[in-house]
């Protein structure tokens, strides 16, 4: 009976003793400081428009060294993803815990480009025929253009109905020279002498692009480097 009562006394004592050396952390509570650190980890990314959402976390409480607890927040995919289960790794004061698996819901918003009316394919896109409205760009297959590329001069690759999103995928930069276009071809010597002709753009390209041009006179056909709008250099 003695034997059993110091038993007793001694678990007793070394709960206590445990009991003092650890913090009980709610499940909402959890939750909360999750949410806090992803969504600090996706500012810190450059995101400013977020939603995080724990959708599950399997206890209702965990019990951790006393402490500062931090987290380490662990993704199996190389690109942000609108739902995933991620590894989480707890740490109080520095000292490892343990693992939680947690899924999470990431809604990363943007003001995205949709069309006002029909947009024909070949068009150029200016604030004539988009304008912009708030919209989830995750868990999406569309790759939708933002404000930040109206100023960029962009061409449409098929037709958008009123309402639609632009998706990237379906346009491209409109380019200084297009196929078939009437460009200036200008030849220049080693001795900086020049020569100015008519030519026409066998393909489409930017400046700095190195394209085809034919001389329509002569019947000949040079490569020539982009250097403006419908300009073509080539050095002889």
């Amino acid at each position: 009976m003695k034997k059993l009562l110091i038993t007793l006394l001694i678990s007793i004592l070394t709960f206590g003793i445990a009991k003092a050396d650890a913090q009980v952390i709610t499940k909402d509570s959890l939750i909360l400081m999750l949410q806090s650190q992803q969504e600090k980890e996706l500012r810190a990314k450059g995101y400013k428009d977020i939603d995080v959402k724990v959708i599950h976390i399997p206890m209702q409480s965990y019990t951790f060294d006393d402490g500062v607890l931090s987290f380490k927040i662990n993704s199996n995919s190389p690109v942000l993803l609108g739902k995933e289960y991620k590894k989480i790794d707890v740490y109080s004061n520095g000292i490892y815990q343990h693992s939680i698996g947690v899924p999470f819901e990431i809604k990363i918003y943007e003001n995205v480009m949709i069309a006002k009316d029909i947009i024909s394919r070949d068009s150029l896109l200016s604030s004539k025929n988009v304008e912009f409205k708030r919209a989830n760009i995750l868990g999406t297959p569309q790759r939708p253009l933002t404000q930040k590329d109206l100023p960029r001069e962009m061409i449409t690759g098929k037709m958008f109905r009123p309402g639609e999103v632009i998706d990237s995928r379906f346009c491209k930069i409109h380019p200084d020279i297009v196929r078939n276009a009437m460009v200036k071809v200008i030849f220049k010597t080693d001795d900086d002498m020049s020569i100015v002709v008519d030519g026409t753009a066998l393909v489409e390209g930017k400046i700095g692009d190195y394209i085809s041009v034919e001389n329509k006179t002569y019947r000949k056909v040079y490569m020539g480097k982009v250097i403006g709008i419908n300009k073509v250099l080539v050095e002889i």
